[in-house]
This record gives structure tokens, C-alpha cells and sequence, in this order.
């Protein structure tokens, strides 16, 4: 009887357990499917809304863009000119739109420019001209009532475009219009590289005002406006209707591998005027804390499971007592060992301490998710905290406190790249991190290192961090970053002294020319012999050099400008653009220059500083070989070529070589030979810093002996190496 009702007892209990199982399950299920989809759609959320975000931002940035540059050229003495004297040959609109092409991410610009009557002057994309616009277009008319900077997005027979208008003047006279047109290409490139495919849509209203569609691209009624439209993403919009999307109230839509969401462009009555159609691969959106989720739901239900399954057993075995009574004697066991054992782990955490405590930097010890311990360091940096509990009740880590830093070894942000900051840490342990905390409103700054290891044997593994305060050495160099920063000051101003000095001599002839011409007219017009062709024959070359001065001031103006970022250039075309700005000079002296260049080296880095670094050894080698006299020759020798992956500079005079005793020290700031009137001492000093530090090259300096001509020469040679890639 006794053994039946065992068994009747197991079997209610087990259909108990398995009752209490699938609930389990059901709930967990349940859980993580109304979860998920939340935060799945939280996430589409967003990330529709950075897309359109993104696709705002560039459309305005191009509008400024395209208004910076109608307002540029608006202002030009050249195009004033051009107006007032009828004549548009004066001005190249074509070869402007050509060199922005080749130059910028402005791909496709038109240029127009309109008069005060409303007639077109001059295009850049045809030749026509003398065509009235004024009935043909409300926009002009309006600009010819009230003239003011006109700037939007419109759709022409053409295409959709940013087109600005920006009134010409004449001191006050309004005297025309200067109009820029640019197309939507970069703007959709950029998204491409942003990973966006866009397919941009003209409103279906438009389509038989497009006569002349620029792209020659439609998905069913409506004009795409971007050239690089992925021809998959088309044919999907084909077959779904570009309808079912801008009809739709949804943020988002979900395809098969993409995400897509839909910026709006109105006109300026707030119509719809475009539609930008944007596609992300569905795998670039991050959903790792939805996986955790449903992780952590699964290892919770599987717990519970278990722990219900053990309390069945527990309850249905209830009659082995003896063998209870017997493990309860094996657990007795098992909790003095485990008492032994807690006594060897405090005996090791003591000598842990004083490990941690003897070092004279902060040192933490974590399990990778919160402190376990810290060194006397640590509170000494942490006044405000006794013990490692009372720092945990208010912080989960110590980042919390570190501070941003924009330098590329710094670790300010709690997870970077998918890692949390310490796995960033121990996945380089090669590469020196650094971080940046205050301590009483003054920012100090640590070097940290991160290494794993057993605090007793087969137990956990743990993590110790080192925070070395580095704030001297971060200081020091910051100094001499500013003291680099000064001389580099230093070093333009002389430099500006030298371009100074050459733009007179660049203009003595020009400036020379132009007075002869003005005092034969004069003379002329007293004698009664100045005829008109003489007077335009005249004229016409004092506007010729004018424009050549006009030129020099824009070359010279080049050489002061500050490259903000690393560009690809011709190593050929800058050294040409050097040595014009030095074209006088050296014509002026009698130095005769002998090039070897290589039409196909391209260098990537800023090309402005390279310039200054090439006209500060060429100024030396002019100065050197200037002073010799009349009767010798003068030779200063430029040869580029490449060897292997880089490119090598060779300049060299005959200037008779650098005295042994300095040809060591002429790259130390402030070491010169010249008089204290003449040099500041930190021209090489800054091409050295401008070579090695900014464009990872080298520079080198010999005095060389060689043969030119059947004669023999010697002079310094100095040799620079740039990478090419």
C-alpha cells in the first residue's frame, strides 16, 4: 500500500513539474517574443531617422557650398568687367566648371551669367547667349525687381538641381545676376560611402518638364536624379511601385537583406518635389542587445527549469533519509575543506594587498565587470571613498570618471568598435592606452596596462589594471608641441618676408611696362598722334599686364594658405608652382636652373607645407649661389624620380659646399649663418619637422662633387624621401 502511494505521489509530482515546465516556457516565449519586437522596433526607429538625418545634412551642406560659390564669383573684378564692358570673352565659365570637376567633389556645375535686362551673357555648358530669360523664367523677373541672393531646389527641363542666384553690383549699380547650378551626383556618393544606396525621385508631376532628363533614368513615372542609381534597388522599386512607398505611414520597411526608409524634399510651397528612397544592408544594424536578451531569458527559464526539476527530485526522494543523513555527513566534509580553503584565500588576498599596496601607482584588481580590489593609490586619487564597496555603491567602473580626450591612444567611452574599453585594453596589449581623470578640477593623465591572471590555483581569472601617472610627460610634450607650433609661426613670417621681396621683383617689369605704355599715349595725345588703334592697341596690354599681376598675387596668395587636411597631389606641379614664385629672383641674379622632373609622382600628404619645405632649401641655395661673382656660373639642379615605393628630391648647387663644422647643427632650431637682419635660423629647422614629422619622410644633407657641362662643381646636396602611399 505504502509503495502505491509512493507512486501515485511521484506521478502527480512529475505531472507537476512538466505542467510547471511549459508554463515556464510559455512565459519565457511570450517574454521574449513581445521584448524583442519592441526593441527591434526601437531600433529600425532610429535608425531610419540617423538616414534621413544624414541625407539632411548633406543636401544643406551642398546648398551652402553651391551659394559660397556663386557669391565668389559674384564679387570678381573680372566678371564686373566682363558686364560693364560687353564683352563675355573675358571670362571662361567652361574651363571653371572643368577645373571644379577635377578638383572637387563638384562633378557637374553650370555657370550662367544673366544682365539687369534679364538677358543670358554667358553659359558654361553652351555657347548660346543674347536669348531673353526674362518671360521665361518668374524667378529672374522677380531677381530683376528686387535683387537679393536667391538660393533653392528646383526642377528644370533638365533635371532636379540647386540653383542660386546672387546679384552682380557695381559699387551700388546692379548690374546682373550670377547663377550657379549643381546637380544631386555627390551627394548621393556620399551616402554610398556612408553604406547608403540611395535612388533619388523627382515627384511623377514633373515628368513632362523634363524634356531633357540629365540621368536619361525613370522608374515607372518618376525621374531619378542620381547618375550612380544601383540598378537592383530600381527594379525592386519598379515591381513594388514608388507609390506603395510614399503613400505608406510606416518609418521604415523591412526587405529581404535591406532596410529602407524615405526622405521627403518639398518645393517652397511645401508640396512634394523629390523623394529620396534610402536602402542599408538589414545585417549593418545593430541588434546584439536583442540576442542578449533572449540569452538571458533562455539561461533564466533553463535555471528555473532545473531548479524545479531539483525540487521535484528533492520532495520524491524524501524517504532516503539515511542516505541524506549520509551526504550531509560527506557536506560536513566538504565545508571544512571549504573553510581551509577560504583561510589559504585570505592568507592570498593579504599578500594581494600588500602586492597592490607597495606600488607606487594605482592598481586595481576586477573580475571584468566591477572592482574587486584596489591599492592605497587608488584612495589616495579617490579621496572621496574609503573601501571598494562604497566606490561600487555609486560606480559601476572607474571610467565613469575618465574624460574625452580627441587623440587617437586615449580610451574615454565605456564600449569602442563592439568592445568594452578593458577587452579593447587586453585585445592590444602591445599598444600604450591612455585615459585622462581629474583630480580637484585638474586633468591628469595615466598610461594603462591590463594583464589576466589566477589568484589561486583552478580559481577565477582576474584582471589587474596599472594606472601610471604620465601627466609630466603628457605636459612636456605639449610644450614642445606649442614651442614647434611658434617656430612654425616664425618660420611663415620669414618666409612671407622672402615672398615679399619676390613679388617686387615679379612686378618691376610689369609695373615698368605698363608706365612706358601710359607715357607714349600721353606724349601722343599732346602731339595730336594718338590714333584710336594705338589707343586700344594700348590699353588692351596695360589690361593684359594687369591681369598677369593679378596672376602673381594669386600665386603668392597660395603659398600662405594652411592645408587642413592630407590630399593626393602631383609632386611635379607643386616644385613648378615653387619656382615661378621664384622666376624673378632668379632671372634677376643670373642663376640658371636645371630640372629633371618626373611627369607621374603622386604623394599623398599637405601640400602647402610641402611647398614651404622645398622654397626654404631652394631660398638657401639662391642665397649661396648669388653672392658668387659675375663671372662664374650660377646652377641650382632639382631631380625627382622614384625609388621603389618612394619618391626621392634631389637639390643641389654649385655654391661651394657647407663648412664641416656645421653641416651637422643647420637642422637645430635657430642655427644660421647668416646675419641676425637676414635669418632667423629656422627655416631647416622647420623643413625637417615638416618632412619627418608631418609627411613620415626623411631629409638628408651632403657636400657633393660633380662633374656639368665638362666643368666641376661642388655644392650642398640635400636629398628628401616621401612615401608614396
Amino acid at each position: 500500500m505504502e509503495i502505491g502511494n509512493n507512486k501515485k505521489s511521484n506521478t502527480v509530482l512529475l505531472s507537476v513539474f512538466i505542467v510547471s515546465a511549459l508554463f515556464i516556457v510559455f512565459v519565457a516565449n511570450y517574454i521574449i517574443h513581445d521584448k524583442t519586437e519592441k526593441l527591434k522596433e526601437d531600433k529600425y526607429h532610429i535608425a531610419a531617422k540617423e538616414m534621413q538625418e544624414q541625407t539632411r545634412v548633406l543636401i544643406d551642406e551642398k546648398r551652402n557650398a553651391t551659394l559660397s560659390i556663386a557669391m565668389a564669383m559674384a564679387s570678381g573684378g573680372t566678371l564686373k568687367e566682363a558686364i560693364l564692358k560687353n564683352k563675355p570673352e573675358m571670362i571662361d565659365l567652361h574651363n571653371f566648371s572643368l577645373e571644379l570637376r577635377k578638383n572637387t567633389d563638384f562633378k557637374n556645375v553650370w555657370f550662367q551669367v544673366i544682365t539687369d535686362k534679364g538677358v543670358s551673357f554667358k553659359r558654361s555648358w553652351v555657347k548660346k547667349r543674347d536669348d531673353l530669360l526674362l518671360k521665361a523664367r518668374i524667378d529672374i523677373a522677380q531677381m530683376l525687381k528686387n535683387p537679393k541672393i536667391m538660393s533653392v531646389i528646383s526642377i528644370s527641363k533638365f533635371d532636379m538641381t540647386f540653383r542660386t542666384m546672387v546679384p552682380i553690383y557695381d559699387q551700388k549699380r546692379f548690374i546682373g545676376i550670377f547663377e550657379v547650378i549643381t546637380h544631386f551626383n555627390s551627394i548621393a556618393k556620399k551616402l554610398v560611402k556612408k553604406g547608403i544606396e540611395p535612388v533619388m525621385l523627382v515627384d511623377k508631376r514633373y515628368k513632362e518638364q523634363l524634356i531633357k532628363p540629365f540621368t536619361k533614368l525613370f522608374v515607372g513615372e518618376y525621374y531619378v536624379a542620381n547618375l550612380n542609381a544601383n540598378k537592383e534597388k530600381m527594379r525592386f522599386l519598379a515591381n513594388k511601385t514608388v507609390e506603395y512607398f510614399i503613400n505608406s505611414d510606416k518609418k521604415y520597411h523591412v526587405a529581404v537583406n535591406d532596410f529602407i526608409t524615405m526622405y521627403k524634399l518639398p518645393d517652397i510651397q511645401g508640396n512634394p518635389m523629390g523623394y529620396f528612397i534610402l536602402f542599408k544592408p538589414i545585417g549593418n544594424i545593430k541588434i546584439d542587445e536583442i540576442k542578449s536578451f533572449k540569452q538571458t531569458i533562455i539561461f533564466f527559464s533553463v535555471v528555473a527549469v532545473i531548479l524545479l526539476g531539483i525540487l521535484v527530485f528533492y520532495i520524491s526522494n524524501k524517504r532516503y533519509v539515511d542516505a541524506m543523513a549520509k551526504q550531509n555527513l560527506e557536506l560536513e566534509e566538504l565545508n571544512k575543506k571549504l573553510s581551509n580553503k577560504n583561510i589559504e584565500l585570505n592568507i592570498q588576498e593579504k599578500k594581494t594587498a600588500d602586492i597592490l599596496n607597495s606600488q607606487p601607482y594605482i592598481m586595481i584588481l576586477t573580475n571584468g565587470s566591477h572592482i574587486v580590489e584596489a591599492n592605497s593609490e587608488f584612495f589616495k586619487f579617490f579621496e572621496q571613498y574609503k573601501t571598494v564597496e562604497e566606490f561600487r555603491k555609486e560606480h559601476e567602473c572607474i571610467c565613469d570618471f575618465f574624460e574625452p580626450v580627441d587623440e587617437e591612444d586615449y580610451v574615454y567611452q565605456k564600449e569602442i568598435d563592439g568592445l568594452t574599453w578593458l577587452n579593447l585594453v587586453l585585445k592590444n596589449r602591445d599598444k600604450d592606452f591612455k585615459v585622462a581623470m581629474k583630480k580637484n578640477g585638474k586633468l591628469l593623465h595615466f598610461l594603462i596596462k591590463a594583464n589576466e591572471t589566477k589568484l589561486v590555483e583552478e580559481g577565477d581569472k582576474f584582471i589587474i589594471m596599472n594606472f601610471v601617472d604620465i601627466s609630466n610627460e603628457v605636459n612636456a610634450m605639449a610644450q614642445i608641441r606649442q614651442k614647434d607650433k611658434l617656430l612654425y609661426q616664425q618660420s611663415k613670417m620669414a618666409a612671407m618676408g622672402e615672398m615679399i621681396g619676390n613679388i617686387a621683383h615679379q612686378w618691376r617689369q610689369p609695373l615698368s611696362a605698363i608706365s612706358t605704355a601710359a607715357s607714349g599715349m600721353k606724349i601722343q595725345k599732346e602731339f595730336g598722334n594718338l590714333s584710336d588703334k594705338i589707343f586700344f592697341e594700348t590699353t588692351d596690354k596695360i589690361v593684359e599686364i594687369t591681369q598677369h599681376l593679378s596672376k602673381t598675387i594669386d600665386d603668392f596668395r597660395n603659398f600662405f594658405k594652411t592645408d587642413k587636411e592630407k590630399a593626393k597631389f602631383n609632386l611635379k606641379s607643386v616644385i613648378e608652382k615653387d619656382l615661378v614664385l621664384l622666376e624673378a629672383i632668379f632671372k634677376n641674379n643670373d642663376i640658371l636652373l636645371i630640372k629633371e622632373l618626373d611627369d607621374n609622382i603622386v604623394i599623398d600628404g599637405y601640400e602647402n607645407e610641402l611647398t614651404q619645405a622645398l622654397l626654404n632649401i631652394v631660398n638657401n641655395a639662391k642665397d649661396i649661389v648669388k653672392e658668387k661673382p659675375l663671372s662664374e656660373d650660377k646652377f641650382i639642379f632639382i631631380n625627382t624620380f622614384l625609388e621603389g615605393d618612394n619618391a626621392i628630391v634631389s637639390i643641389k648647387d654649385n655654391g661651394g659646399g657647407i663648412p664641416d663644422d656645421i653641416i651637422d647643427k643647420i637642422f637645430e632650431p635657430y642655427f644660421t649663418t647668416k646675419h641676425q637682419s637676414q635669418g632667423t635660423g629656422i627655416g631647416l629647422y622647420m623643413t625637417r619637422q615638416i618632412i619627418v614629422d608631418n609627411m613620415h619622410g626623411s631629409i638628408e644633407v651632403e657636400n657633393d662633387s660633380y662633374e656639368y657641362n665638362g666643368k666641376e662643381y661642388k655644392g650642398a646636396k640635400f636629398t628628401i624621401t616621401l612615401p608614396t602611399s
